[in-house]
């Protein structure tokens, strides 16, 4: 069986460790491991795959960075040449990544299965083009790994079927297990009290008022910041002409961090502020208190433990938000992930494969066009529909909604 494993950014290379140790693993299974590129800064690309002992990829597509429509699309075209050329039976994405989408669909169009890691998370912002992204690469995807019970039950909303859908666990446990054991003591080299903040999403630095109001946060924080400055944030405060408008004393910007070096000073750090999915897991890992830069989070859970707070763009906010945060008893570390979700990921893939169960299945259909909606034995749930006056489903706000509830034992009353 020969699984693609394609990945394209800091979070993919972290986050599908495990899988692709597992994978090596298995004697039954053939690794085809591909780098878009979408990451091509050293720090941001390479340094992960040698400190997470990454052999190097079979193909590298050399996207670069480029805007979203451009970027995904290129990604499709030139792993579309990869794949016309290789035996594949699955191929994985990870996360909600241009990347990610661009693979995904790719592999579909060309009639491979895709099997999605990290499937299921939602924020409910479609202002988001990673919200985007992962609708689309859950809607297409014929295994959907979860990484909470969460993202199960959105997929489950989402209309997907259940057998497609694996609870896995989450894959960044795997990693950061791995990385704490790799550092050991690890000693701190920077005095503490500090915090670190990664700022990276369009959304923050696209905006010259935004980034401004977010960079007199950062430097009016309760303690001294270390802020690793990503490659378009960088170019940003550059091309606004910000760089001035930063306390020096303040705010410690530097490059770009390996992903050892940064789980380092992650876990001696005293506050986190980021706008990055993946930081607010690994924060949340460590029992880190967060302040996430956003509007929304599609990992609601490390908000309800207590460790993550969302703030608005505006500095006072951050600084006011930050001195609340860090002045408050410390949250109970909480077991929000299940680790092993590697091992688990793969052994699904084999069991499908066994059964001859990697395609997407086509949903029935009635002569009228709309699907059967179909009842299954094999999960109790709860659906809040919406209907419009003509009894159609309807995804309209002023629709009449109903709650069903699903039971095994109305499964078998046709009548029902």
């Amino acid at each position: 069986m020969r699984i693609a494993v394609v990945v394209g950014t800091r979070p993919e290379f972290i986050k599908t460790w495990s899988v692709i140790k597992a994978i090596r693993n298995r004697s039954d299974m053939d690794l085809l491991l591909v780098h878009t590129g979408q990451h091509y800064d050293y720090e941001m690309s390479q340094a992960f795959f040698e400190d997470l002992s990454i052999e190097a990829p079979d193909y590298h597509l050399g996207v670069g960075s480029h805007p979203t429509v451009e970027q995904t699309t290129s990604v499709m075209n030139r792993l579309a040449e990869v794949l016309a050329n290789e035996m594949v039976d699955i191929l994985l994405v990870q996360g909600d990544t241009n990347s990610c989408m661009g693979a995904a669909v790719a592999a579909v169009q060309m009639g491979i299965p895709v099997g999605h890691i990290e499937a299921g998370c939602r924020s409910y912002d479609t202002t988001m083009p990673e919200e985007i992204n992962r609708i689309v690469i859950d809607s297409v995807s014929s295994l959907l790994f979860a990484p909470s019970a969460i993202a199960h039950s959105n997929l489950l909303r989402q209309g997907c079927e259940p057998d497609t859908i694996v609870l896995a666990g989450n894959t960044s446990v795997d990693a950061l297990e791995e990385g704490l054991r790799l550092l050991g003591d690890g000693v701190d080299t920077i005095e503490r009290p500090y915090a670190v903040a990664t700022i990276h999403r369009a959304g923050n630095t696209d905006d010259k008022n935004r980034l401004e109001q977010i960079l007199l946060g950062l430097g009016s924080l309760p303690m001294r910041c270390v802020f690793p400055v990503h490659p378009r944030t960088k170019k940003k405060i550059e091309e606004f002409g910000l760089g001035k408008s930063v306390k020096e004393s303040q705010l410690m910007m530097v490059p770009p961090m390996g992903y050892l070096t940064f789980l380092n000073v992650l876990r001696h750090s005293n506050l986190i502020v980021t706008d990055s999915g993946g930081v607010q897991e690994e924060a949340a890992l460590l029992s880190k208190p967060t302040l996430t830069v956003r509007n929304s989070t599609e990992w609601p859970e490390t908000a309800w433990a207590g460790f993550n707070l969302l703030v608005p763009a505006v500095g006072s906010k951050i600084a006011e938000a930050a001195r609340r945060l860090t002045q408050a008893p410390d949250a109970e570390p909480k077991h929000l992930y299940e680790s092993g979700a590697g091992e688990r990921i793969v052994d699904a893939i084999a069991d499908r494969h066994r059964r001859g169960r990697l395609a997407k299945e086509l949903i029935n259909m009635i002569d009228t066009g709309y699907p059967i909606l179909k009842l299954s034995d094999s999960v109790e749930g709860k659906v809040l529909m919406s209907f419009d006056k003509s009894g159609f489903l309807s995804s309209r706000q002023n629709g009449k909604r109903f709650l069903l509830e699903v039971y095994r034992e109305l499964t078998n009353q046709e009548e029902t």
